[in-house]
This record gives structure tokens, sequence and C-alpha cells, in this order.
């Protein structure tokens, strides 16, 4: 896509097939959306339990792989990533969060320490590489 750049809201100079595809990604994340949205809510709570348990079995490094492929496609989609994190956080009921955080805390020093190094590592590089803030920063 050499010789298109990125004005704000779509990118000037790419060909119509780059535009049409764009558009296309866009529809079928829309149609993703509008199917999550139309779940149950206790369907949603089993598939979010059950993606989660899947996640939390991998590796690290399988987790930070996982983890760079969503944000790289949330990039070439226009997500702004620090803007969507900080809604997230902002969106976290405060209770939930607080008690989700204390459940990750105990877990996260029942780790042996090269886990707890990798896994801090990864974490630390991530929020790095995509501009995240951390609870540190003043937020919940």
């Amino acid at each position: 896509m050499s010789g298109s750049r990125w004005n704000g809201s779509c990118f000037v100079g790419a060909s119509a097939w780059v535009l049409a595809r764009r558009a296309s990604i866009a529809a079928c994340q829309e149609r993703a959306q509008r199917w999550w949205a139309g779940l149950d809510a206790g369907e949603r709570a089993l598939r979010v339990q059950r993606l989660s348990g899947d996640f939390s079995n991998l590796s690290v490094w399988r987790q930070q792989q996982r983890k760079r492929v969503w944000e790289e496609r949330n990039l070439r989609r226009g997500v702004d990533l620090s803007r969507r994190h900080a809604d997230w956080l902002e969106a976290q009921d405060r209770r939930e969060f607080e008690r989700r955080r204390e459940e990750r805390r105990v877990w996260f020093a029942n780790l042996a320490e090269p886990l707890r190094q990798a896994y801090a590592t990864s974490w630390d590089d991530h929020r790095r590489r995509y501009g995240y803030s951390t609870s540190k920063d003043g937020r919940l």
C-alpha cells in the first residue's frame, strides 16, 4: 500500500481493492458484534468463561503471540487501542474490578518466580508496544 496514507478516517491513495477489502472486513466485524449482542447474557457468560479458560491454559509465549495477533488486527481495522483500553477501564464496575484484581494478585503470587518474571515481562512489553496505561497511571 505504498503511496497511501491515513487521513484520520480513510486511506488516501488506497486502491479500490484495498478500500473494498476494508469495507468487507468492517462489515464482517459488524455482523460478529451484532451476533454477540444477540446472545442472551447466560450464553455470553459461558462463552467468555470457556474462551478465558482456553487462553489461560496457553503458555506465556502463546498468550503473547495471540494478543499480538489480535492487536495488530485491530490496528489494521483502525482501532485506537489506547482509547479502547481506557474506555474499557472506565466501563468496569469498580467492585468487580477490585475482586478480579485481588484474584489475579493471589494467582500471580503463587506462581514460581521464573513464571512470574515471564508474565510480568510479557505484560510490560504488551503495554509499551500498544500504548496501554496501567493502574499505576491513576486509573482504577
